[in-house]
């Protein structure tokens, strides 16, 4: 059987880390080439399959990338923390809408290419005063501007994809399949014991990327949330075994969209603070925009409330992430309290 040779972007993030380590073992994977502007980790430099081009995706990256035939293209790659001062432009921006443009031009143009996988977020369902916890949206649902950054340009490259995809329809007798996955928030062993970073570390208390982070995470008692926010997680290895399951996977669907969150009851506010050894301060969103605001121009940015940023830890945006189950059959290892409830050391890891 012809072995797969993998284009991942982001190679160096959360994700593209345990991608490199879980296709290493695989034994249909003949050669994975990382594509980041970051350098990888040390266990992903050391596995044998794997080649590195340290290069952002909005640089010159085709040529050398064409000469190892990519069957797949898996596209993480994404600036999530926001570059303070240039917010909703500039570099962040050509990072990510540029960068994935030439990413996805690649894919429907280089015809050794078969699938690629990309992933995007529940963030650009919109986290609105009107959501609640009692609607979960679905894929066919709209996906709506909400003025953060993060989530707006998620929400740009998919339309996109879709842009582009029947753009070479129209044009050109190749077409890859493609699989676009909206993951709920992402936890797990290798997440909670690699450099703990974002807010959700500094809330829970484990921020450790900055001398201001750490003092601000240590010293806050409470836990801000408004009386509506929840939040849903999904495990890590439930995301790369979603990732190579389609990877690798004989599936029908020409162009198909999965929010991927597991089963199981979603998570409060007022549960994740006592999670997280904190007490809950329920504010008004209007006070956590204020607060989000002070933060965001007092640390110039350390403390990752960018603008739009305030909404997510104010409204839920909650998703059924069953239509990977029913349509293809996958099962999920881990419901969404055993995902977030997972301490380091346990689980299934790789790391």
């Amino acid at each position: 059987m012809e072995k797969e040779i993998i284009l991942l972007t982001g190679c160096s993030g959360y994700i593209g880390t345990l991608l490199i380590q879980k296709f290493e073992k695989n034994p249909r994977i003949g050669k994975i080439i990382g594509l980041d502007k970051e350098t990888p980790h040390p266990k992903s430099l050391g596995c044998s399959k794997f080649h590195f081009i340290h290069k952002n995706t909005a640089d010159a990256w085709e040529e050398e990338v064409k000469t190892f035939s990519p069957t797949i293209i898996i596209h993480t790659a994404w600036q999530i923390r926001e570059l303070f001062g240039k917010e909703g432009r500039g570099t962040q921006q050509l990072w990510n809408l540029n960068g994935s443009h030439q990413v996805f031009d690649f894919a429907f143009m280089e015809k050794s290419v078969k699938k690629i996988i990309h992933f995007s977020s529940v963030s650009s369902y919109g986290a609105f005063a009107g959501n609640t916890t009692e609607y979960f949206f679905n894929e066919q649902d709209p996906l709506r501007p909400m003025g953060y950054s993060y989530a707006d340009e998620k929400r740009l490259v998919e339309n996109m994809l879709t842009d582009l995809y029947d753009k070479y329809e129209d044009h050109e007798a190749h077409l890859p399949q493609v699989y676009i996955l909206r993951p709920a928030s992402i936890t797990g062993p290798y997440g909670k014991s690699r450099g703990k970073f974002g807010l959700q570390g500094i809330l829970s208390g484990n921020a450790t990327d900055s001398f201001l982070s750490r003092v601000i995470s240590k010293t806050l008692m409470f836990m801000p949330v408004t009386p509506s926010w929840a939040r849903q997680f999904i495990h890590e290895d439930d995301v790369t075994s979603i990732v190579e399951f389609l990877a690798l996977g004989t599936f029908g669907g020409e162009y198909e969209i999965f929010n991927i969150c597991p089963p199981g009851e979603i998570i409060t506010g007022k549960e994740f603070a006592s999670f997280v050894g904190k007490k809950p301060l329920f504010l008004d969103p209007g006070i956590i925009k204020v607060l989000f605001a002070f933060f965001w121009n007092f640390t110039l940015g350390t403390v990752p409330t960018a603008p739009g940023s305030w909404k997510t830890y104010s409204y839920p945006i909650c998703v059924t992430g069953e239509k990977i189950s029913k349509l293809y059959g996958y099962s999920y290892s881990y419901d969404v309290r055993e995902a977030f409830l997972t301490k380091e050391g346990e689980g299934n890891s790789l790391f």
